[in-house]
C-alpha cells in the first residue's frame, strides 16, 4: 500500500517547524540581549550605591541602602554641564567628519580605478583589524607633545 500525506498536513507540519525555529531563535537572541544589557544594569545600580558598597568584596547585586549622593554630587559639580556639552560637540563633530571622509573615500574607490587602489583597500582592511582602544596611548602622547592635554 502506498500512503500519501495530505498536502495540508505537510504544510501544517512545516509551519510548526518554522514556528519552533523562530521561537528558539527569539529566545537565543533574548538571552544574548540580556547578557549585553548586564553592564548597563550594573552601572545603573552602582549609581545608587555608597562608595563602601561599590568596593565591597563580594559586591552586593542590589544596593542595600539606596542613596542619591553620587547623583547629587555629579549635578552639584559646576563644570559638569560644560564638560558634558563639550563631549557631545566633539563626538558629533568627529562622527560627522568620519562619515564625510568615508563617503568621499568610498566614492573615490568605487568610481576611479587607480594604480595601487587594491593595496589601499587592503591597507584599510588591515587597519580595521586593530581595536581602537590600542591607539589611546599614542593619542595621549601626541596630544601631550603638541600641548593640547588638559588645556581647558
Amino acid at each position: 500500500m502506498n500512503y500519501q500525506i495530505n498536502p495540508a498536513v505537510r504544510k501544517s507540519q512545516r509551519r510548526g517547524r518554522e514556528t519552533l525555529a523562530r521561537a528558539s531563535s527569539f529566545l537565543i537572541l533574548l538571552f544574548l540581549v540580556g547578557i549585553l544589557l548586564l553592564p548597563v544594569l550594573w552601572m545603573t545600580l552602582a549609581a545608587f550605591k555608597k562608595d563602601i558598597e561599590l568596593f565591597a568584596t563580594p559586591p552586593p547585586l542590589l544596593p542595600p541602602n539606596p542613596t542619591l549622593d553620587a547623583i547629587k554630587y555629579l549635578f552639584g559639580e559646576p563644570r559638569y554641564l560644560s564638560m558634558l556639552v563639550n563631549s557631545y560637540i566633539i563626538a558629533f563633530s568627529v562622527a560627522l567628519l568620519c562619515v564625510f571622509l568615508a563617503f568621499l573615500a568610498g566614492y573615490g574607490f568605487s568610481r576611479y580605478h587607480l594604480r595601487g587602489g587594491s593595496l589601499l583597500l587592503l591597507f584599510t582592511l588591515f587597519s580595521q583589524m586593530f581595536p581602537p582602544i590600542s591607539l589611546i596611548i599614542p593619542y595621549y602622547n601626541i596630544l601631550n607633545a603638541i600641548g593640547l592635554y588638559d588645556t581647558h
